[in-house]
């Protein structure tokens, strides 16, 4: 249903089509001013049908515009002009001169009849397309908004994964620990913890390349290595190209709720990228650690992915989790976007 703000942006277009023209012409020096001659009985009528048809013409374009069904568009607007004839008829040919004997048109022939209404019913539906565009306008603001929104908390997820005290204790203490016994990835080391903080603070886009996101998530899983006495694998598999567009942090929330939840101790985690009927597909697979379970069924991490997803792709994303007692795998789809 319409909101006030459309309601009031209905009202005051009706306004314009039934009397902006009489305004004018009544504050034109020579014309006399007759303000109750502008009001009558088929004003009302005209008011009702203009509603009906500004409605009308918004559902059709809000049901297949934004789906770019052109044809189905043009089929819809065909029915809005005959739905106006139709209750225009009623009202001024028929209900009318049951209740008041008056009727709009006088013996007018049926083809001249369905022309002139036919002209009219396109200047009535011009309204409905404003209202829709107005809407539209308003609707992709609001999501913006939300959106950035949305990243902002994203990064300031990433930044608590990434940079909460035990996380940096931890970093901090091992690279100290390569420096002391002079190995030379510490400086790799530290490389990759400059990159990846500098990554969270600094990336404000809506989408970027997927070679800059892969590029991160492998710096992530080598800081990440360094937690553990044993290897941590992630395998990557990608059958799409690098230029490819994703939402930032995406696969580094997918690798850090797998390295925070899974079992990576000999159990390596999977993320599979392709594409599939112009849909990017993003599938991931790790076995579940002992506390693994709550966060992989839907945490916050996952939960900022989704909405993520949604403000940017709406009605378009299609999101499957699955859960056994012993392994967690995660299948999302989303429009393909490519440079």
């Amino acid at each position: 249903m319409p909101g006030k703000r459309t309601w009031r942006l209905i009202a005051i277009l009706v306004f314009i089509q039934l009397y902006a023209v009489q305004l004018l012409s009544l504050s034109m020096p020579d014309q006399q001013r007759n303000w109750t001659s502008m009001f009558s009985l088929f004003d009302l009528t005209q008011v009702i049908y203009t509603v009906v048809t500004i409605l009308l013409t918004r559902v059709a374009f809000m049901r297949y515009y934004r789906q770019k069904k052109w044809l189905m568009l043009a089929f819809g607007l065909v029915q809005v002009v005959a739905l106006f004839i139709v209750v225009r008829f009623f009202l001024e040919q028929g209900l009318t001169v049951w209740l008041f004997g008056k009727k709009n048109y006088y013996d007018p022939t049926f083809p001249y009849y369905i022309i002139d209404n036919i002209q009219y019913a396109f200047v009535t539906m011009f309204p409905g397309v404003i209202v829709f565009f107005a809407e539209e306008s308003a609707r992709h603001k609001e999501r913006s908004l939300a959106l950035e929104v949305s990243r902002k908390e994203a990064e300031m997820q990433y930044l608590m994964a990434s940079m909460n005290p035990h996380f940096l204790y931890n970093s901090l203490n091992n690279i100290y620990a390569l420096v002391e016994s002079g190995s030379s990835h510490a400086g790799d080391a530290i490389l990759q913890l400059t990159a990846l903080t500098r990554y969270a603070i600094s990336e404000n886009a809506a989408l970027v390349p997927l070679g800059d996101e892969l590029e991160k998530v492998h710096q992530y899983i080598g800081l990440q290595s360094l937690r553990y006495d044993h290897p941590v694998t992630i395998q990557i598999r990608k059958e799409v190209d690098t230029s490819t567009k994703v939402p930032p942090f995406l696969l580094i929330t997918l690798a850090e709720n797998a390295c925070k939840h899974g079992d990576l101790n000999g159990w390596p985690v999977t993320i599979h990228l392709f594409e599939q009927q112009g849909q990017m597909v993003v599938e991931t697979r790790n076995r579940l650690g002992r506390s693994g379970s709550t966060d992989s069924r839907g945490g916050v991490g996952l939960s900022n992915i989704h909405r993520r997803l949604e403000l940017l792709f709406p009605g378009q994303v299609v999101w499957k989790q699955q859960f056994t007692e012993t392994e967690f795998s995660l299948s999302i789809q989303f429009p393909l976007h490519a440079d």
